[in-house]
């Protein structure tokens, strides 16, 4: 005989063993509160606190930021004063001023650049023959930070000076530095500072040339005004 109870028979005997362990194994459920009963979660983990505050667990990809291509067409013009010379053999040394005048119109060829087309000219009256300088060409502005008015040009154009019957041509180099600001939205004034320098052209009156390997440099300073 057994300690306890006998169960006798196969089929009584398997469902009591199945009673006995499904109540051994409420009793032990029992035991533990509900929190540990439930399946384990993987969550987020808890976010860290920082002096400045708790800081996301889980923080997203972040990009920098990138400058986009202004659209659209610009024109602007501006006017100020300049003063010009020629170096050669028969030229004078001095330096003759006038007033200058440009107008031009571009587009935006990436962020903080810009190019145009542009023309212009210088002139003076000396009381007896009247001086007439014209440029026309293709620049480009730069600006180092497309946020900031301030910006580099540089550019290639043609120049052709008239008095009289006296005439020089030739290909030149214009750079410069400004600077902008926006008064009202899409308009802007500033200021710049430009040079355009020519080489080996020539004087020819009529058809006979006068002098050769003629250079001419003009310095402007001007006031702009550019739409954006």
């Amino acid at each position: 005989m057994t300690r306890g109870f006998r169960v006798s028979g196969g089929p009584r005997r398997t469902a009591l063993l199945t009673a006995l362990a499904v109540a051994v194994g409420g009793l032990a459920l029992s035991g533990h509160p509900l929190s540990a009963q439930a399946p384990a979660f993987a969550g987020p983990p808890p976010a860290a606190d920082t002096a400045e505050g708790p800081v996301p667990a889980f923080v997203g990809e972040v990009g920098e930021s990138v400058a986009e291509t202004p659209t659209g067409i610009w024109w602007g013009f501006g006017v100020g004063g300049g003063s010009l010379r020629f170096t050669c053999d028969l030229c004078a040394r001095e330096r003759d001023r006038g007033p200058t005048l440009y107008a031009a119109v571009g587009a935006y060829a990436a962020p903080g650049l810009r190019v145009g087309m542009e023309g212009g000219g210088w002139t003076r009256d000396d009381g007896a023959v009247r001086e007439e300088m014209y440029r026309a060409g293709l620049t480009g502005f730069l600006h180092p930070d497309p946020e900031s008015g301030f910006h580099v040009l540089a550019g290639l154009s043609w120049v052709g000076y008239r008095a009289d019957d006296i005439r020089y041509d030739s290909g030149a180099l214009s750079v410069g530095l400004g600077w902008e600001f926006e008064v009202v939205p899409g308009w802007a004034v500033g200021n710049a500072a430009r040079i355009d320098a020519a080489s080996f052209g020539s004087f020819q009156n009529d058809d006979d040339r006068v002098a050769e390997d003629v250079g001419l440099s003009l310095v402007r300073f001007e006031v702009t005004v550019r739409r954006r």
